[in-house]
């Protein structure tokens, strides 16, 4: 790629709350980069456990921006954004702290930005940190038919292959575009930001693609407990809608909705299964009986309970962080499955 002045400079941002041990471990990694000419840059989005201390002691000359506050995902990189904009980025990449990175990574995402794809908008194929041969994300195709986004598994290679959007793990973000259609908007805070920040990119003119070959590993949603964790399901129901709402056509829409109510039907009706064994009487009562124990226990998921006020809220605006209560699930569910308890 030529000598070191003529790379363009990329700024890493990696944003922490309550993570030091996934967030020093990203850094180990992206330390042993071969790419010359990058900042890593850590956000520290108000964590109380002590990150910051742990940060510096690992890596004293690492530049660590304080929130002072939880910001959400959208909020906490925005400050980032910011501050790379400000001292001279010409590239951004937003890396998830529970990820593990190669040291080729910003090399081969540059190779592909420098080919006729300056001003696109660049993703990674990522794969499953403890099953490093599983691919978690890569190209996503939305589908009106089907509510949700299909992910298509490019057979590896040097290939480039367009995508709706990019992943939000590790998301290649040219400043000019940035510059142009404007930062994450801080209204989703968690989970769509990037989705919406894709669609605006590829509205004003830009494209997505995923570079097969540049790659990672990570954990997957280890901040927020998991994919069913209350604060997944509160934040997936609302901000999907809202998505939905600005980028999507009557027929998207449609799906969306009904792959929500689908799966709040799933969630708090439970089917009922009459049997085969001995009289229709006995069955039926026995069907009955289990199926008001079942809708109890439905009744009482703190996780279907965070999706019914995660669509109250699409309908009165609220927007921004979650309820206190949603958070305060999620953490008791992480504490109950470290413990080998059963999980709400």
């Amino acid at each position: 790629m030529g000598e070191n002045r003529e790379l363009p400079q990329i700024t890493i941002i990696i944003l922490n709350w309550n993570g030091k041990e996934d967030t020093i471990e990203c850094l180990e990694s992206v330390m042993k980069i071969n790419y010359p000419t990058f900042q890593a840059v850590v956000v520290d989005n108000g964590s109380v456990d002590g990150s910051v201390g742990a940060i510096k002691a690992s890596f004293p000359d690492i530049k660590i921006l304080e929130t002072g506050r939880n910001l959400g995902y959208a909020g906490g990189n925005n400050v980032g954004i910011r501050y790379a904009l400000e001292n001279g980025a010409e590239y951004i990449l937003l890396l998830n702290n529970d990820t593990v990175v190669p040291d080729n990574l910003l090399t081969v995402l540059v190779e592909a930005s420098l080919a006729d794809r300056r001003e696109d908008v660049l993703g990674a194929s990522i794969y499953h940190y403890y099953e490093p041969d599983r691919l978690w994300c890569s190209v996503k195709k939305w589908s009106d038919e089907s509510g949700r986004f299909d992910g298509i598994h490019p057979q590896g290679g040097n290939e480039v292959y367009e995508t709706d959007y990019v992943s939000g793990c590790a998301i290649f973000m040219p400043a000019s575009v940035l510059r142009h259609i404007g930062l994450l908007d801080e209204d989703f805070f968690l989970t769509y930001e990037e989705t919406d920040w894709c669609y605006r990119a590829r509205e004003a003119g830009y494209n997505c693609y995923v570079v097969s070959n540049a790659s990672l590993l990570h954990k997957v949603s280890v901040a927020i407990g998991g994919s069913d964790s209350p604060l997944a399901c509160y934040f997936w129901v609302r901000n999907q809608l809202v998505w939905a709402r600005r980028h999507l056509n009557k027929k998207g829409r449609r799906a969306v909705w009904r792959a929500i109510f689908g799966r709040l039907h799933k969630g708090f009706l439970p089917p009922v299964t009459l049997g085969k064994e001995g009289p229709l009487t006995k069955r039926a009562l026995w069907a009955g009986a289990t199926w008001v124990r079942n809708l109890r226990a439905n009744l009482n998921s703190k996780s279907n309970r965070a999706m019914l006020i995660g669509l109250y809220h699409y309908f009165t605006k609220r927007m921004g962080d979650c309820p206190e209560d949603v958070r305060r699930w999620t953490e008791d569910a992480k504490s109950a499955r470290k413990q080998g308890q059963l999980s709400c």
